[in-house]
């Protein structure tokens, strides 16, 4: 997984010309319910350095140099040319699925293109893939002119094709990327672009009827994340969420959502008692939540220059804290006695759980921690660390977003970029927020790296 995680990043940092959102679309599937477009890639990603945080991160710390040979280094060992694989990722990115009813399934396509020597590029990845994927999950890959087409291509060859560019850029500024995503009860629509240096994602959730545009509007909690955000958080990665209940977005997806799944072993447990232990769980958590992340940068570091190709050696999981908060109305008592009925075990002293997988849980002052390290050194961290809402980064970003926020997080990437270059302080920040528009009666969204 790591090593795809780099090569996907490396072939966005080698694409160097991609076309119009148009062009791209007349190719996708006229009824595709997803649909991703990418446009112009080469110029937009040079755009996108010249974000602070990528400029530091690719350019002076060399990242962008050590992926792309790592890239070339797979391509090389897989007896092909980066020149030959370089096409395929110097084009157009389209990306739909779709529903088959005949079929009762769902299928995908990937489209790259217009591209020279696409039958190259094809023989390359090829040869690339199987070094990550099992020969079963190997896509088919055809050329029909200058593109190539990945994935489910004998379903997508009877489909009309020609999805409306207008599904994805109607009403959003000039941008580079764009989704769209539908079902019976919302549509999801966002884009990406450049915009004084800073990375910008930004789009919204809108129901469909009348039932979803009304769970929309019970989601967000009146007083919003403001007080959370005034709390004791860490340093690094900071998020915040305020909902009315839980159960809102249980309804507003359709999903019939049962707590009790998702701990190991409850499945043993009789019917009745896992609705009832589930249901008295679900009612006294409130829809407030706070996560917290911290790492050492000098871990992040060494994990970053372990990709180079010339290293050998085992790459440790970087340390780190870990701080879940839920808010809860109950008592310790009612989460020990799900446990004991799931067959989950657990160690007791003053107080705090040690779980079976080395997490302490505890209950102070309405809320439930879970932390991957002992109370009493939670909270000494706690106390000690700068909250991450107060940095001059954070509270410069969050201009951009309304006071009646339901969710946001957000990232110092200042606080990283300094550790790393031994400068302190640099300004740069990734935010992301959430709230509902009372005008649109819908959920926005945005995203911003400075």
């Amino acid at each position: 997984m790591k090593k795809l995680l780099v090569v996907i990043l490396a072939l966005m940092i080698t694409a160097t010309m991609l076309a119009g959102v148009s062009s791209m679309a007349t190719r996708l599937p006229k009824n595709a319910e997803t649909v991703v477009v990418i446009e112009d890639l080469k110029t937009n990603y040079e755009k996108m350095k010249t974000s602070t945080f990528l400029d530091f991160f690719l350019e002076e710390l060399a990242v962008e140099i050590l992926i792309q040979q790592y890239f070339e280094m797979i391509v090389y060992n897989s007896g092909s040319r980066p020149s030959d694989i370089y096409p395929a990722i110097s084009a157009d990115v389209g990306f739909a699925t779709w529903y088959a009813p005949e079929s009762s399934a769902f299928y995908s396509i990937i489209v790259l293109g217009p591209m020279d020597r696409p039958s190259s590029a094809r023989t390359a990845l090829r040869n690339v893939l199987p070094q990550f994927l099992s020969p079963q999950d190997i896509p088919e890959i055809v050329v029909d002119g200058n593109y190539l087409y990945i994935g489910d291509v004998g379903q997508f060859a009877s489909l009309e094709k020609g999805f409306s560019s207008d599904k994805l850029t109607e009403g959003f500024p000039q941008s580079f990327g764009y989704f769209y995503a539908m079902n019976n009860e919302m549509i999801q629509r966002g884009v990406a672009r450049v915009e004084s240096s800073q990375i910008i994602l930004e789009g919204f959730t809108e129901g469909r009827t009348d039932e979803a545009r009304s769970l929309m509007r019970m989601i967000p909690r009146e007083e919003g994340t403001l007080e959370l955000e005034r709390m004791e958080h860490y340093a690094l990665v900071s998020g915040v969420l305020a909902i009315n209940e839980p159960s809102v977005f249980e309804d507003l997806i359709g999903l019939e959502f049962d707590f009790s799944k998702q701990i190991p072993g409850i499945e043993d447990m009789e019917m009745d008692e896992v609705i009832s232990r589930s249901l008295a769980i679900l009612d006294e958590i409130t829809g407030r939540a706070m996560l917290d992340f911290s790492v050492p940068v000098e871990d992040i570091f060494s994990a970053l220059f372990s990709l180079q190709p010339q290293a050998e050696v085992d790459i440790d999981v970087p340390s780190f804290d870990l701080l879940t908060r839920l808010e809860f109305s109950g008592a310790l008592s009612d989460l020990i006695e799900l446990f004991e009925a799931a067959d989950i075990e657990y160690s007791e002293t003053d107080g705090v759980l040690r779980l079976e997988d080395g997490q302490y849980l505890w209950i102070q002052d309405g809320w439930i921690f879970l932390s991957n390290s002992p109370k009493a050194i939670t909270s000494e961290r706690l106390e000690r660390s700068r909250n991450a809402f107060e940095s001059l980064n954070y509270v410069s970003l969050a201009r951009s977003i309304p006071q009646e926020r339901f969710a946001v997080a957000f990232v110092d990437t200042g606080l990283f970029l300094g550790g790393l270059l031994g400068t302190g302080q640099i300004q740069s920040g990734l935010l992301a927020s959430a709230w509902y528009s009372e005008n649109n009666e819908r959920i926005e969204f945005l995203v911003i790296l400075d």
